[in-house]
């Protein structure tokens, strides 16, 4: 008997192994296409003063320069160098905001001299609700460029200094959408779980201000999409795939620890995963790349491997249990039973599947992603 239900066993895990193993393969052909690395800075432009010479080439909000003259850089400050030095006309590789399309936009040579006159700030990109940044007035948007009077060199000195000031009222300088001004707050000493002391999210990189030019911008990644040699393609793939089942496993404790909501690990039905992957297809056909769609593919057959093992009746995993029950018992548990429990576990599953896709049919799981 125990070499039958052993082939019974390799018969009900062969079903998530084709899902592990197709998973393995896309993410395979993910990795040759190439993953996004990245390889180097551009510059992200957070606001251009009107009639300034690069609002007049038709810079904008948004857009990112990847390459100037043909070259990248390594750092924002080459780009305004490389426009400060030319005696001829600058041609820059410009990300549009809107599109995505790359674009070469030309502009005139400099008659502001050779020198940058930088400005940092620290750009705030969330208000917690309630908290003393929010109480105080300041806005998602704004830029910080003094602490008590103190111009901000980094992120890291502004982080700092609210650390070494909490409980004290500080002053902040603040500009926002080209007006100066300061506001007054006092930094909590014990603030809730998941929020800083003033309640502000800010950005990773520190925004920089050129008076000479108009232009007001930060550093942002470049990325660029490297194809992977075939062992270090596998070795992603695996650690893809075992990424997602680690996530996936640590959701119920996420969900008890308050890491993360109800409403971000909610399940979804056929519905909604067909509402997932357009946005998906939708970003391929954007991108002009395969990969994101392949990439959704793939994450979409680990999850159904992994569920299809869960120790549930009418899934191979609950199959698998009363498969192990009766190898160590050494004898079969009465089909009238085993039915018994499969079929109100189909019930269950059937009647869960209809809630979930009424849910999605309210509140689409796009909304959700947008």
């Amino acid at each position: 008997m125990k070499p039958v239900r052993s082939l019974e066993l390799c018969l009900c895990l062969a079903g998530a192994i084709a899902n592990f193993l197709l998973a393995l393969f896309v993410f395979v052909i993910v990795a040759l296409i190439g993953t996004p690395q990245v390889t180097g800075s551009g510059v992200g432009i957070i606001a251009v003063e009107p009639n300034s010479v690069f609002a007049n080439v038709g810079l904008e909000n948004g857009d990112i320069i990847i390459e100037v003259n043909g070259e990248k850089f390594e750092t924002v400050q080459e780009v305004l160098e490389a426009y400060y030095r030319s005696k001829s006309e600058v041609v820059l590789s410009v990300q549009k905001r809107e599109t995505g399309d790359l674009l070469d936009i030309v502009v005139p040579p400099s008659d502001q001299g050779t020198q940058l006159a930088l400005t940092s700030f620290v750009q705030i990109q969330q208000v917690v609700s309630g908290s003393p940044a929010d109480k105080a007035g300041m806005k998602p948007g704004d830029l910080v460029f003094a602490f008590d009077a103190t111009p901000i060199d980094s992120v890291d000195e502004f982080r700092i200094k609210t650390k070494e000031n909490t409980g004290r009222e500080i002053t902040l300088s603040i500009q926002r959408e080209s007006q100066n001004f300061k506001i007054t707050l006092t930094p909590r000493e014990n603030p809730p779980e998941g929020q800083g002391a003033m309640g502000v999210v800010i950005s990773s990189n520190i925004v920089q201000h050129d008076s000479n030019v108009g232009l007001t911008f930060l550093a942002v990644g470049r990325i660029e999409y490297v194809p992977l040699p075939l062992n270090q393609a596998l070795r992603y793939s695996g650690d893809r795939v075992s990424s997602v089942i680690v996530n996936t496993v640590r959701i119920p404790g996420q969900l008890i620890s308050g890491a993360i909501s109800p409403q971000e690990a909610r399940p979804v039905s056929v519905l909604g995963m067909s509402q997932i992957g357009a946005v998906f297809l939708q970003e391929s056909i954007e991108q002009k790349r395969v990969t994101p769609i392949l990439e959704f593919i793939a994450t979409i057959s680990v999850a159904l491997g992994f569920f299809n093992l869960l120790p549930i009746p009418a899934l191979d995993g609950g199959r698998i249990v009363f498969v192990l029950v009766e190898i160590v018992r050494g004898k079969p548990i009465t089909a009238e039973r085993e039915g018994l429990v499969h079929l109100i576990g189909l019930a269950l599953l059937l009647s869960l599947s209809v809630l979930i896709f009424i849910n999605d049919l309210i509140h689409p799981v796009i909304d959700q992603i947008r």
